[in-house]
């Protein structure tokens, strides 16, 4: 049987059919999704083209407007004093700095961040129906962050920076200072481009919120949160035809770090790039030049000379309780709440000595001392070094000792295999001091002893 409506019932229905459709969209002018509300203090023309086409041209100045929102440092950071011409093709055994998130820090996603996209002014869930409560999906946190300007396509980076202008890599210890060219040990970028989905898993997983993380299984670069940095340790010439040996390098580092050097005021830095391809050009709250603020963290280095050691031994270990200082380098003030442990000094034994000076660890001892040899490992690897926690000393593997096996010429003018004087209490051949810097008043035949400094960060515990 078919129906017929009468005109005046068919206006009546598409009255109603009308005014639906009006209140439907009246009740979706609210920023559901990826809709937004009309916003009269937003500058609609600072949109690109790709933000407005893809969410909008309100919700994509909402989009434009997502602050940085990254948060990246370490906590665990060790310092090699090994210096040898020998060791320049060794840089993974012999690094000068390997610093690492292991334990409690790695990347996550900062507070201002979440304040900002969590807010029902400036976003809404996109509905649910398994959830009771509705909150922002892993999904839209990572569509988000890789569409933000302030975010995308951001690189974590680890240089020495010029603290007086962060867009400046400082190649203090370098023989090659004046050039602009950087080799892998000048910098280094960190696991992957922080905005790519197998990043972004780790840290918009709810289950790891706030929470650091520090192992990205998926990523295509580096697994784990880890950089090592390494100065040069070939011998040569300075740009004004000064010989410059490696422990002059070493040296010259270590005083830089501690603002010592007038012309450099270095950092070791973590801090975005904005390009991976230009590892001068880093993420700032404020785009100034000179740049001296920048998201990221910073390290200010204090070295000391081990307990008990002799007047010509060098400083080549860092403080026990304030080796390590941590800087925002948004603000440029310590950051409060890290505090960072030092104490732990190996002692860098050649092979031929190590039958009495690093004797091999026992399996008895390997139980005692596993809590420290799980730290030591994560930076002296089984296949680079071999260690003895009951002894806190490490023995380089392969070729190269971390000492000069040059000989040294005597008194008599006869070359003599150089030993190491593992008394710190006694003299030792400190290449930056000339003869009569020395009791005896002749240089000694020894040289003296390397260590590996490991300091170990940790959030301050409060009552």
């Amino acid at each position: 049987m078919k129906f017929r409506f009468a005109k005046t019932i068919k206006n009546h229905f598409g009255w109603i059919m009308a005014s639906g459709m009006l209140l439907t969209s009246f009740q979706n002018c609210g920023k559901a999704g990826f809709d937004s509300t009309l916003d009269d203090s937003l500058n609609l023309g600072s949109v690109d083209a790709a933000l407005s086409a893809k969410y909008g041209s309100q919700t994509g100045a909402l989009v434009a407007a997502i602050p940085f929102a990254f948060d990246a440092g370490f906590d665990q950071i060790a310092y090699n004093s090994c210096a040898d011409a020998s060791q320049a093709n060794d840089k993974q055994t012999f690094f000068t700095i390997k610093a690492g998130a292991y334990r409690n820090m790695g990347i996550r996603l900062n507070s201002a961040f979440y304040n900002y996209v969590d807010d029902p002014q400036n976003f809404k869930p996109i509905y649910d129906e398994t959830k009771v409560v509705q909150t922002i999906s892993p999904g839209q946190y990572q569509g988000f962050l890789a569409d933000s300007p302030a975010n995308r396509g951001a690189v974590a980076n680890v240089a020495f920076r010029d603290s007086r202008d962060l867009l400046k890599i400082s190649m203090i210890g370098d023989r090659n200072a004046t050039t602009v060219t950087l080799d892998s040990g000048d910098e280094v970028s960190l696991a992957g481009t922080l905005t790519d989905p197998e990043m972004m898993d780790g840290y918009t997983d709810p289950y790891t919120n706030p929470n650091f993380v520090n192992y990205f299984p998926f990523s295509t670069a580096s697994k784990i949160i880890e950089a090592v940095l390494t100065t040069d340790k070939s011998e040569g010439t300075d740009a004004k035809g000064n010989k410059v040996t490696a422990e002059g390098v070493a040296i010259g580092l270590r005083s830089a770090l501690m603002g010592n050097n007038s012309n450099n005021y270095p950092y070791l830095t973590l801090t975005y790039l904005s390009d991976v391809s230009d590892p001068y050009l880093i993420r700032s709250p404020a785009n100034k030049n000179p740049l001296t603020k920048a998201y990221g963290r910073g390290y200010k280095f204090i070295f000391v000379q081990p307990a008990g050691a002799n007047a010509v031994v060098p400083s080549n270990v860092l403080d026990a309780t304030s080796g390590i200082t941590e800087i925002d380098l948004s603000s440029g003030g310590p950051i409060i709440d890290r505090t960072w442990d030092c104490s732990m000094r190996y002692r860098v034994v050649r092979a031929q000595d190590s039958a009495s000076q690093c004797p091999k660890m026992t399996l008895d001892d390997a139980k005692l001392y596993f809590s420290e040899l799980e730290i030591v490992r994560r930076q002296l690897p089984a296949d680079k070094w071999d260690v003895n926690p009951k002894y806190r000393c490490a023995v380089p593997k392969g070729i190269t000792s971390c000492y000069s096996e040059v000989g040294i010429a005597n008194s008599a003018g006869v070359l003599v295999p150089p030993g190491v004087e593992y008394n710190l209490g006694l003299e030792c051949f400190n290449p930056e001091l000339v003869a009569g810097n020395y009791t005896g008043g002749g240089i000694p035949m020894k040289q003296c002893l390397k260590h590996i400094s490991i300091c170990l960060g940790s959030f301050k515990v409060t009552n």
